[in-house]
């Protein structure tokens, strides 16, 4: 029953929502802009109070309207709550369109509409008829926030003990209560707004919890408390600005500011040297609500906007009290945030220890969370994901760099953007806070280490991936997070045969860390095939797309249900463009996906690039291919299933990532497969013969998997577990001096460019080595083929100066074009009037080198320069130098014999001043 006191009324969702009230939204407000995180956050919220307090009312706070007349009726001009009213209404539209069973004949049509926005009133009905089929145009965060709804709430009724809709909506209904504020009718709504925008705000449940805590403390303790509180409870800025220069350099290391070097609560207010001075001092009343000494440091040190974190303070604080107390009752609820405190207080033997405790551990966590955990960095106009610690320099001058490695581009595959990666991965997958269990995760691992190495860190973020994947999600009996995180370590338990694959059909589902952690993968493993994938990067993705649509358009054929909802045929992308584009055809969104710069799952981007037709072929294909690959992670990452002999499973399992890297890679990226097998050993076997030699081969991977290369790698694998195949190479690059001293391996391996133009595998062995050609196709002979130093050279000139040249075989041609008596390089042009030449000369073990000027006159400045720099030439008008008449003399080291070569023709560039 509506409940009114004085110009407040108590409105349950039924009676806010009912026909004849009409509620607008001013053309002064904003348009609505809620996503998926508000709008779960809102359904998981009355979810969990139904739970608690299933015959109480749960309150969402206030609808302040203004009460304006048209004619003889009252339209209430909503001031203050449209975005919670809008969702409201959608999630109502939403149940009464999904469920007959229910009855809503009191809801005979939407009482919302947007003043002089008739595309969104319009959407507005659409939401309310379920179908956006007659809408041309409309406002695509209505529709969003609407299909958002559809997806979540069945997916959160179903985490939730599998609550029935009707129990829900009754709830919702009925016991969901806001309160509308009708402001006075002589009220200036201008000065309304501006007294709104400077109100200050209530005192919130952490500032309340703080209040709590400093009641047990003595005044030091409490002003000690106080700044370690107020520090961290800016999430957006780094902890250690909270600190004038003095207390940096006690408590995080004297010109260096980037280590913790305190031990205890104690250990902290000894080094704060906090003065106990008259005028320095704090009424409780100052410390709840945040007021400081004069001495503490501005919050201005830094640029307050560059960072944004992806966790707000209180829930902040429940993940340090979760790491803290390891207690399994503790939920990551900020709602409940006094509740859950107050049980683990009363609990406390000792309180002021227990506060003391909590007090450091908050520091200790905070200077971990912002050293080691992702935030959105804003900065020059952009934002983007970042992971940097801070730095300090002489004149305690500071800046942000790379938490781990060098400060090269994060485009590139190194340990920095690998860890954030992982982390933005897991952020991007559960938006709302109160399932942020991998950061508490996280937390929990960098709590209880004492040094955070990189690669321990990867392999460790991997693990947690790995336990949420395949013990929970995945899992036939899945398991709780607090045993996976505490109790597990985050070490994978189920094996394959544990594992229920039909989690990955459409509608079942559970998370979109399926996806994110798949794309990972993706990228970890085959970034260096195309830009695109690695330049990925995680967005904030919630709908699951049907490649081949669900509802072909009209004159298609409809797939069968199993190969149409199956893993292969889905991916995730954004859920504007799957309204965008949900039924067209896979040729469609691939002619749509082209055209973007950037790619939104590298799993759709295999999808759309490795397959010429998407059938039901091609689906099944990439379903089996897409499962292989977690199949290998998860045989991969399960290590250690029964301790009685952990060494064995050990053993097996990283046998299996071994293998399976071998059997993946084959088809994925069988140059980077050869290069690496070739850093143990010979994998080249002899097919034929070409032009004055034998033909070689690289790719015959049934005789590669019997030889001893081979079973190198497979140990390589096993005793050392490598994060990915480029990492082998790089160790082997570095370390193995055995590659090193054989000349032609070490090229193969070290070069991928070689191996990518031979595109079947194919390379010739001339003169008893001396010379290697690179066989681009099956049938090419020797005059048609690349020797290996021409075709580096030619690589080179265009890398360098951007210098194009013709390859015949051993013999690489670059124009020379007279321009007012100097010598230009351009793309080789047989009319050209000169030409530079170099050749190898295998037998004499040398290469040589010739300038043909054969058209240029003889007193023009070419020849004079030429003449001048040593050089002769014969009646043919071939130059050769004088001094130097060989370009290289061939030396067995192949890779000193291209640096010189390479360094020799920049050389004879400069010296000719071509430009």
């Amino acid at each position: 029953m509506t409940k009114q006191i004085n110009n407040i009324v108590e409105l349950s969702i039924k009676e806010l929502l009912d026909s004849n009230d009409r509620y607008v939204i001013p053309i002064y407000q904003r348009n609505y802009a809620w996503g998926e995180s508000e709008i779960t956050q809102l359904i998981q919220d009355i979810i969990d109070y139904s739970l608690l307090h299933n015959a109480n009312n749960y309150y969402l706070g206030t609808l302040v309207i203004y009460e304006r007349a048209e004619g003889n009726n009252v339209v209430y001009e909503t001031i203050d709550g449209q975005q919670r009213l809008t969702t409201l209404s959608l999630l109502v539209c939403s149940i009464k369109n999904r469920d007959e069973k229910i009855d809503f004949n009191w809801f005979s049509k939407l009482n919302l509409e947007f003043d002089s926005r008739e595309i969104s009133t319009e959407s507005l009905n659409a939401v309310y008829s379920g179908s956006f089929s007659n809408q041309s145009l409309y406002n695509e965060a209505i529709k969003n926030g609407y299909e958002l709804i559809q997806k979540t709430l069945p997916n959160k009724l179903q985490e939730n003990g599998g609550i029935s809709i009707e129990s829900f909506c009754e709830y919702l209904m009925t016991r969901v209560k806001i309160l509308r504020v009708s402001v006075p009718k002589d009220t200036d709504l201008n000065h309304y707004f501006e007294i709104m925008n400077n109100r200050g705000e209530q005192l919130e449940k952490h500032e309340i919890l703080k209040s709590k805590f400093l009641e047990i403390l003595n005044e030091h303790d409490g002003q000690c408390f106080n700044l370690i509180w107020e520090t961290c409870s800016n999430m957006e800025r780094y902890v250690q600005y909270g600190f004038n220069i003095e207390q940096r350099n006690a408590i995080f290391g004297t010109a260096d500011w980037d280590s913790l070097n305190v031990a205890s609560f104690d250990d902290v207010c000894s080094k704060l040297n906090l003065k106990d001075d008259v005028k320095d001092k704090l009424s409780l009343s100052d410390i709840i609500f945040g007021r400081t000494s004069s001495k503490l440091p501005s919050k201005g040190d830094d640029n307050p906007d560059r960072f944004n974190s992806v966790i707000n303070f209180p829930n902040f604080l429940l993940h340090v009290l979760k790491v803290q107390t390891q207690n399994d009752s503790i939920a990551l609820d900020d709602k409940r945030l006094l509740i859950i405190f107050g049980d683990v207080f009363k609990g406390s033997n000792d309180k002021i220890r227990f506060v003391k405790e909590f007090a450091f551990n908050l520091l200790k966590c905070k200077f971990l969370f912002d050293k080691y955990v992702i935030k959105r960095e804003f900065l020059s106009g952009t934002d983007k994901w970042s992971l940097k610690r801070l730095k300090w320099y002489d004149n305690n001058k500071v800046s942000y760099v790379n938490s781990f490695g060098s400060e090269e581009s994060d485009n590139d595959n190194n340990e920095n953007r690998r860890i954030l990666m992982l982390l933005s991965m897991f952020h991007v997958s559960t938006p709302t806070s109160i399932y942020k269990h991998w950061l508490n995760a996280v937390l929990y691992y960098l709590f209880t280490k004492k040094e955070i190495e990189a690669i321990d860190y990867i392999t460790h973020l991997e693990k947690i991936a790995n336990a949420f994947l395949f013990d929970r999600f995945l899992a036939k009996s899945p398991k709780e997070y607090f045993e996976i995180i505490y109790i597990n370590k985050c070490n994978q338990k189920s094996s394959q045969n544990e594992l229920d694959f039909n989690n990955l059909i459409f509608g079942r589902l559970q998370n979109n860390i399926v996806f994110n952690y798949l794309d990972y993968l993706l990228w970890r493993d085959s970034s260096m095939i195309d830009p695109k994938i690695r330049n990925f990067e995680y967005t904030f993705r919630s709908s699951v797309e049907h490649y081949y649509p669900q509802h072909p358009l009209s004159g298609f054929d409809e797939l069968d249900s199993d190969v149409l909802n199956s893993f292969g045929n889905l991916c995730l992308i954004s859920n504007s463009k799957n309204s965008k584009l949900s039924n067209f055809q896979p040729t469609a969104k691939k002619e749509y996906y082209a055209a973007q710069k950037s790619i939104d799952s590298i799993k759709q981007f295999i999808m759309m690039n490795d397959f010429e037709y998407w059938n039901k072929e091609s689906i099944i294909k990439h379903n089996n291919d897409m499962k292989d690959i977690l199949l290998c992670q998860c045989n991969a990452s399960n290590l250690i299933i029964h301790k009685e002999t952990p060494e064995s499973f050990e053993t097996t399992g990283l046998k299996a990532k071994a293998v399976s890297w071998f059997e993946n890679y084959k088809a994925k990226d069988k140059v980077l497969l050869a290069r690496t097998l070739m850093c143990f050993g010979e994998i080249d076997y002899c097919i034929g013969w070409t032009s004055g030699g034998e033909k070689w081969n690289f790719y015959k991977w049934d005789k590669i998997s019997k030889s001893e290369a081979y079973s190198k790698f497979i140990e390589f694998v096993v005793a050392n577990n490598p994060e990915s195949l480029e990492d082998i190479i790089n160790n082997q690059l570095k370390n193995n001096k055995e590659l090193r001293n054989n000349y032609y391996r070490y090229v193969f391996v070290s070069r991928p460019e070689i191996m990518n133009y031979c595109k079947e595998g194919n390379f010739g062995w001339l003169n008893d080595g001396d010379e290697i050609i690179l066989l681009q196709s099956t049938r090419a002979s020797l005059y048609g083929s690349c020797e290996l130093y021409s075709f580096l050279l030619s690589r080179y000139l265009l890398k360098e100066y951007n210098i194009g040249s013709c390859i015949e075989n051993n013999r690489l041609k670059v124009s020379l074009i007279n321009n007012d008596g100097f010598l230009e390089m351009s793309s080789f042009n047989p009319n050209d009037e000169a030409f530079l030449e170099v050749w190898n000369n295998s037998k004499e073990r040398q290469l040589c080198y010739e300038i043909n000027t054969q058209s240029i006159h003889g007193n023009s400045k070419i020849i004079k320069n030429l003449r001048e720099l040593g050089w002769v030439n014969n009646p043919n008008g071939r130059f050769y130098h004088n001094k130097h008449q060989f370009f290289l003399q061939i030396e067995d080291d192949i890779e000193n014999n291209i640096i010189k070569s390479f360094r020799k023709i920049g050389t004879i560039i400069s010296l000719l001043k071509i430009r």
